[in-house]
C-alpha cells in the first residue's frame, strides 16, 4: 500500500515548510505570500522545491519561494531572452523525460500514466497532459505540412 509519506519526494524531509502550518503557503486570494517566501529563502531545498513545482505544474501556493504567477513567468521567458537556470534545467530534463515516456508507452504492454510519472518524477496527470499536448502538436504539424 502506498501512503502519502511514501509518495513524497526525499527532499521534502529537509524542507522547512514541514515544520510550520501548511496554511502559511496557501494565502487567501489577495493575501500576503511574503511570510512563506521569507521562510523559503532560509530553506536548504528551495531549488528542488521550485523545480518540483515547475515540473508538476503546481497551480496553488508558494513553492520554492515563488507564487504561481512567478512560476508561470519563469516558464514563459520570451524567445531570445536569457533563460532562467531553473527553466534551462527543465528544458534539458524534458528531452530525457520525453525519451523515457516514449519508451514506456512503446512497450507491448504500455505503462500507466502513474508508472511513467514515477519514472520521470512527475505526477501521472502531468505526464498524461504532456503526452496529449505532444500528440496534438504533432497532428497540427502534420496538417500544416499537408496543406
Amino acid at each position: 500500500m502506498i501512503t502519502l509519506a511514501n509518495a513524497l519526494p526525499e527532499w521534502q524531509d529537509d524542507a522547512l515548510c514541514r515544520q510550520v502550518d501548511p496554511e502559511l503557503f496557501y494565502p487567501e486570494k489577495g493575501g500576503n505570500p511574503e511570510p512563506a517566501k521569507a521562510l523559503c529563502r532560509t530553506c536548504d531545498v528551495t531549488d528542488k522545491c521550485l523545480q518540483y513545482a515547475l515540473n508538476n505544474h503546481e497551480q496553488f501556493g508558494v513553492w520554492g519561494g515563488k507564487t504561481e504567477r512567478e512560476r508561470r513567468e519563469l516558464l514563459a521567458t520570451p524567445r531570445g531572452a536569457a533563460v532562467h537556470p531553473i527553466q534551462q534545467r527543465r528544458r534539458t530534463g524534458l528531452a530525457e523525460h520525453h525519451q523515457t515516456i516514449v519508451a514506456m508507452l512503446d512497450r507491448p504492454t504500455p505503462a500507466t500514466w502513474s508508472q511513467i510519472g514515477a519514472a520521470v518524477g512527475w505526477s501521472g496527470d502531468a505526464v498524461k497532459k504532456y503526452w496529449h499536448r505532444q500528440q496534438a502538436a504533432a497532428q497540427q504539424q502534420e496538417q500544416e505540412l499537408a496543406a
